[in-house]
């Protein structure tokens, strides 16, 4: 899990945070992702888009 998935419960996103199971952090990465926290994982968050990329350009790094 990213950082940003902590302060999703800090950011007004406290049901977004809640929809992520976390006793599966240990276990899911990017190559293995798992079914449990699909609708949370693709779920954009406005907070994290840069607006100036546009479209649905993911945070920039």
């Amino acid at each position: 899990m990213s950082g940003f998935t902590d302060m999703l419960a800090h950011m007004d996103e406290r049901a977004q945070y809640d929809s992520i199971n976390m006793d599966l952090v240990n276990t899911e990465g990017p190559d293995t992702p798992t079914l449990q926290n699909r609708t949370a994982r693709n779920t954009r968050v406005g907070l994290f888009l840069c607006p100036s990329v546009g479209g649905v350009a993911h945070l920039n790094d």
